[in-house]
């Protein structure tokens, strides 16, 4: 069984519903409403125009981003019009951080979208972005406003 959440959006207050997942079908077994505590994720996921926000835990064998993931999951997919983004990234005081980020339909531009959004969020909020764990140095690398640590890190913070 696989529990996610369905979003529904109006400012910061969410109408959600708990699904569980069975067999791949779904059924609603609850319906609340929350204000969502990742500001950040809130503030991406609308942007993106995503469609629906899953809270991913535990392990998910045979999803589109087992091979990034190894399964293991502490992070969020969001769905938007034909594509996918499976994110764990948060916001702690002035940090804010970007520790997963896999695109399932990679070349169409979310990536690059993604990332203008968070320098867009700093610039406007102020604070420092982090993007931690790098293990695609490359992407990250065309963004000239990134600064590179030399180990795993990029930063990004308004002057």
């Amino acid at each position: 069984m696989h529990i996610l959440y369905k979003q529904e959006k109006q400012g910061c207050v969410s109408h959600t519903e708990r699904v569980d997942r069975m067999d791949n079908k779904y059924r609603v077994i609850s319906t609340r409403t929350l204000i969502l505590e990742n500001e950040i994720l809130g503030y991406i996921a609308e942007k993106i125009e995503a469609k629906e926000v899953r809270k991913l835990s535990g392990k998910r064998w045979g999803a589109w981003y087992e091979g990034e993931t190894l399964g293991n999951l502490n992070a969020y997919e969001l769905l938007t019009d034909g594509n996918a983004v499976f994110i764990d990234t948060e916001k702690d005081g002035e940090y804010v951080t970007l520790s997963k980020l896999f695109i399932k339909e990679k070349s169409k531009g979310l990536g690059t979208k993604l990332l203008n959004l968070y320098k867009d969020y700093i610039d406007y909020n102020g604070g420092m972005f982090l993007v931690c764990l790098v293990i695609n140095p490359d992407f990250f690398r065309k963004f000239d406003w990134l600064v590179f640590d030399g180990e795993q890190t990029f930063e990004y913070e308004k002057n």
